[in-house]
């Protein structure tokens, strides 16, 4: 029961996160109904008094020494660094909520295991939720996959964690892991390996960046000859396999998405003050026309004469030189055929450690010949009647 109630932080907490992306917008639009948007400010000063309440902590317990302050003082310059770069409130909250996960998962380890294996259970299962999370935002219209965010949540884990160890722990223990707890990091990291496998293979892609002109670029699955062809095959009624058109329907969604999100959407400046990004909207509307035109015709989504040249008289001036579009499926630019190949050498590579650590723990066995024993042994006792 009381390993139950450890690892019961870590759970929440990981719920909270998968749930930030679908729930996050409307509290944010409630919180600035009830209390504006200022409230936000507030971050900065709880993070302040977080770090000064663990100074006392340690100095308080005789654990503030050079080295734990230089640490603390690092990872607290990271994390406001990391908050003031994030531009939306949705991913500072994320990195906040990795951290803390971190920390609990690191609290939660078994007792008899030392820091180090602690260590790289914590930051193993930061991994596997990051690329949880990532493929839940992915059936998001308005949110992508990236396997950039993963490494984010990641860095954000690793700050919670120095966090904890600074302010929370004694005297870290950081020997070899013993046999036991390395047969056991050796199946976390093989099924990270199949995560990170099954990830890029039906959520993140492979795919290919498209230099669309005039400075403007963007990802997708297809190269840039290879979507033009399929544009062009979809207007003209020729033949396109059906993983090709549901690829490319699911690519001119989202920037079709992000036109118009961009054309209506008043961003936040300071209070009582807000901007619109004509700029990003007219330039997603020409990769629009320029690739994906025949799903414009298919939704009647194109822009007349006239919001057409209401849009271009709205975003001169705003556009940017170099633009990239916020739709990216991919950030592996290199082909797909060798990355494949690299994911299924490491998921062939995971499985032997698996079947290595099956094989030397003979877990399931041992497992399967107790229950064997403890049945028949029941099955064969004499029955004694009252």
């Amino acid at each position: 029961m009381h390993r139950f109630f450890r690892w019961l932080a870590p759970v929440l907490t990981a719920a909270a996160i998968f749930l930030t992306v679908p729930v996050a917008a409307s509290l944010r639009k409630w919180i600035g109904e009830h209390w504006g948007n200022g409230v936000y400010a507030f971050i900065w000063p709880l993070l302040l008094l977080f770090v000064l309440w663990a100074c006392v902590r340690m100095a308080r317990s005789r654990r503030l020494t050079p080295l734990r302050i230089v640490l603390l003082v690092c990872a607290a310059g990271l994390c406001v660094y990391a908050l003031f770069s994030l531009r939306f409130i949705v991913e500072r909250v994320h990195y906040l909520e990795f951290g803390l996960f971190t920390a609990f998962v690191f609290r939660a380890a078994p007792e008899g295991w030392r820091t180090l294996p602690k260590t790289l259970l914590a930051l193993l299962l930061c991994y596997n939720v990051g690329l949880l999370d990532e493929s839940f935002q992915k059936l998001t219209p308005n949110r992508v996959a990236e396997i950039r965010d993963v490494l984010t949540d990641l860095k954000a884990g690793i700050i919670g964690l120095v966090f904890y160890l600074c302010a929370f722990m004694g005297k870290p223990d950081f020997d070899r892991p013993s046999p036991g707890e390395r047969k056991k990091l050796l199946l976390i990291v093989s099924l990270c390996l199949l995560c990170t496998f099954f990830f890029f293979e039906f959520v993140h892609g492979y795919g290919y960046r498209i230099d669309a002109g005039e400075g403007r670029s963007f990802y997708s699955s297809f190269t840039k000859d290879a979507l033009l062809a399929i544009n062009a095959g979809l207007t003209e009624g020729s033949p396109v396999s059906l993983r090709e058109k549901a690829i490319y329907r699911n690519e001119a969604s989202r920037h079709l998405f992000q036109r118009d999100f961009y054309r209506t959407n008043r961003f936040y400046w300071k209070p009582g003050e807000f901007y619109m990004e004509y700029g990003k909207s007219w330039n997603e509307n020409r990769v629009l026309l320029d690739f994906y035109g025949a799903y414009l015709d298919s939704m009647n989504a194109r822009w007349d004469a006239s919001a057409q040249t209401e849009m271009d008289r709205l975003s001169t001036g705003l556009r940017e030189a170099s633009w990239q579009s916020r739709v990216k499926e991919t950030l592996i630019t290199l082909p797909a055929a060798p990355l494949r190949a690299l994911f299924l050498a490491g998921l062939a590579l995971s499985f032997a450690f698996v079947l290595f650590f099956m094989r030397e723990k003979r877990y399931f066995l041992g497992r399967f010949k107790r229950l064997s024993k403890i049945y028949s042994r029941s099955k064969n006792a004499p029955f004694h009647h009252e």
